[in-house]
């Protein structure tokens, strides 16, 4: 889901890495608000996912603002940005499936009804 891409093992490394990752989460959230997706466009579990997704890119932002403080970066940091990318992944991957198959779903009632409302005429 995140593009391919090479950072430095380096402080700079890790925090345009977090930069990048928060980036794409806002840029993911506006996509759906410019759709014009609906509170209503997700089930239950993918509601839950967005919520999730929100608070991964916080935690990846404070996570930045806590290491640009640090004189250095460990391989642990690493690994704790990539186990929320992991967490953003399932986040993105959920709600792409709720919102689909909420959309059907609303697609087959909006279609029933109107079949209803022709066949009253």
């Amino acid at each position: 889901m995140f593009p391919e891409r090479e950072y430095p093992s380096t402080k700079e490394g890790l925090l345009q890495l977090i930069k990048d990752d928060s980036e794409m989460v806002e840029y993911f959230i506006k996509g759906l608000d410019m759709g014009g997706t609906q509170e209503g466009d997700f089930s239950e579990d993918g509601f839950d996912a967005l919520k999730s997704l929100a608070e991964s890119e916080v935690l990846l932002r404070k996570f930045g603002e806590l290491l640009e403080k640090e004189e250095g970066v460990t391989e642990n940091d690493f690994k704790s940005v990539e186990g929320l990318e992991g967490i953003i992944v399932d986040c993105y991957k959920k709600d792409m499936f709720r919102i689909e198959r909420s959309q059907d779903e609303r697609g087959r009632e909006e279609a029933e009804v109107c079949g209803d409302d022709e066949g009253s005429k």
